[in-house]
C-alpha cells in the first residue's frame, strides 16, 4: 500500500509580507497548515470555519491532493513538524513546535570552513 507523509509546520516567515500566499491575511496563515491537514485527512477543515485561500482568493492545493488521495486509494499520515495550531487530525509526534524567522535563529549563521568540513575518520 502507498502512504503519503504530510510533514506539516509553521513558522513566522510566512508574516514577512509578500512571502507566502498560504492563507488570506497573516491571522489566517497560521492556521493554513493544520487546516490543510485536516483536508486531507478528512476532506474538509475541522478546526477552521474556512477553506483556506490565498490573499487573491485561490483554494488552498489540499484540496487538489485530497482529491488525488481519494482517486488512487493512498494512505496518509500527517507528521507535527511544528505546527502553531494542532489540527484535529492525530499527528505524529504530537506537540511540536513553530519555528521562528530562519533569519535570527541559530540555524541560520554562516559557518566558518572548519565547521563545514566532515568530521576526520578516526
Amino acid at each position: 500500500m502507498t502512504r503519503l507523509l504530510l510533514c506539516a509546520g509553521t513558522t513566522r516567515t510566512a508574516e514577512i509580507d509578500g512571502i507566502s500566499a498560504a492563507g488570506a491575511d497573516p491571522e489566517q496563515m497560521a492556521q493554513t497548515p493544520s487546516a490543510d491537514s485536516e483536508i486531507l485527512a478528512y476532506g474538509r477543515p475541522v478546526r477552521s470555519p474556512v477553506v483556506p485561500v490565498s490573499p487573491t482568493g485561490c483554494p488552498t492545493p489540499a484540496i487538489v491532493t485530497r482529491a488525488v488521495v481519494e482517486r488512487l486509494g493512498v494512505d496518509t499520515t500527517v507528521v507535527d513538524g511544528g505546527l502553531a495550531e494542532p489540527p484535529r487530525e492525530r499527528s505524529s509526534p504530537p506537540n511540536g513546535s513553530a519555528g521562528h524567522y530562519p533569519t535570527t535563529s541559530s540555524f541560520s549563521r554562516r559557518r566558518s570552513p572548519a565547521e563545514r568540513r566532515p568530521p576526520s575518520a578516526c
